[in-house]
């Protein structure tokens, strides 16, 4: 019985899944058989452009790639910056993220900025930024040479 329950209820499946990804007709627009590897950073190995990314094209990336764009833009910030970026709350980050852009269209306002830019102030509202302290290779043995990063910015997103 449980058997016929189970089969009668498969027969109201949908003949066909729905389209996949949901951002068909896009510039960010992929294909289950075709699902990349590195979406936005590092530039040189992307699919699509990071810096390019905007609130205004913001909607049109599906949540894997706002998932896969805000991990890839906390390497490239990382790199750029030598910081040490911790995701403890990246989920925090996309809400603010998603929040942001919300707003701003809610506004009516016509700014238009870089989604790095949102999540690089998002991050060191959180807390989520760190300078990185570092010794210069030449001088391992003189304690006086310690720097502390964190000051500078990517050319990209100043």
């Amino acid at each position: 019985m449980i058997l016929g329950v189970f089969l009668s209820s498969c027969s109201t499946l949908p003949a066909k899944s729905p389209s996949f990804p949901k951002n068909v007709g896009t510039i960010y627009e992929y294909s289950q058989d075709n699902i990349p590897d590195v979406c936005f950073f590092p530039v040189e190995k992307a699919r699509w452009d990071g810096y390019k990314v905007t609130n205004n094209n913001w909607s049109q990336l599906t949540d894997f790639q706002k998932t896969m764009f805000i991990s890839e833009a906390a390497e490239e910030i990382r790199g750029n910056e030598r910081v040490i970026v911790d995701l403890k709350d990246s989920r925090g980050i996309l809400v603010a993220m998603n929040k942001t852009v919300a707003d701003i269209e809610k506004d009516g306002s016509n700014i238009e900025f870089l989604m790095i830019k949102l999540m690089h102030g998002v991050l060191k509202d959180s807390n989520q930024i760190k300078p990185a302290v570092f010794q210069d290779k030449s001088t391992k043995n003189n304690s006086s040479n310690v720097r502390v990063s964190g000051d500078v910015y990517c050319k990209h997103y100043k």
